[in-house]
């Protein structure tokens, strides 16, 4: 029980909706997040705010869906020992017994809000296993997120409870995001609010994480992120 959660409440410390982290605290009881999954997307926005203690525009986190990216190296079904473990669907309906499949793909409640597990394009696996009940829509670019450091931090959600997020370490997450923006098969509606999350993540990374905007400190990054890296300083420096 989170001792702290009506206190929370009172005083307005809320920050991650609480649909949205309802269901990070189930992944993460049921071991899955950080292991298996990690938060990708706006939502990672919270672990950076967190981290930095900085307030960032609601209108930038504002969101309704979740992106779940899965290490497709690691069964979301069974453990290593065999243990079965409860499908995605079933941790959301746990959450909203609304939650329903749309054509397998995605999930979503009645309210409209919606879930996506996404993975790695892969030739050997890009959809979940046999037995689930959401299947993963593999993004490019997604393995060089999985690829990097995470960023581990406890946020507030808006129901006064505490929880874990996982994500990417910022500067890869800022770069991909500038990657994105640029892309021609990104929907045009997505690309400014891809560039907005590039330069916030950026400038909380050089200025409150105090960590390098290079490639000597980023030996993960791949070439594709690396071309990223000198034009989204300098925006983030003009901003």
């Amino acid at each position: 029980m989170d001792i702290m959660a009506p206190v929370n409440r009172t005083i307005g410390i809320a920050r991650m909706p609480t649909i949205a982290a309802r269901i990070r605290h189930e992944l993460d009881r049921e071991t899955r997040l950080g292991s298996h999954t990690i938060v990708a997307g706006t939502n990672a926005l919270y672990a950076y705010k967190a981290a930095s203690g900085t307030i960032i525009q609601r209108s930038f986190v504002a969101t309704d869906d979740a992106d779940l990216l899965w290490d497709t190296k690691q069964s979301l079904l069974v453990t290593a020992t065999g243990v079965r473990r409860a499908s995605l669907m079933g941790i959301l309906r746990r959450v909203d017994k609304t939650f329903s499949a749309d054509y397998a793909m995605n999930a979503a409640n009645s309210k409209g809000y919606i879930v996506d597990l996404i993975c790695p394009q892969s030739e050997d696996f890009t959809t979940m296993k046999a037995g689930a009940d959401i299947e993963a829509t593999a993004m490019t670019g997604a393995e060089w997120l999985l690829a990097s450091p995470q960023m581990e931090e406890t946020i507030v959600g808006a129901d006064g409870h505490s929880l874990r997020i996982v994500g990417p370490e910022p500067r890869t997450y800022a770069w991909h995001k500038h990657w994105l923006s640029q892309r021609q098969d990104r929907k045009p509606a997505k690309r400014p609010r891809d560039r907005r999350h590039a330069t916030i993540v950026a400038k909380l990374s050089k200025t409150y994480f105090g960590v390098a905007m290079d490639v000597k400190q980023t030996p993960w990054l791949p070439k594709e992120l690396k071309a990223h890296i000198k034009p989204l300083t300098a925006e983030a420096r003009a901003t």
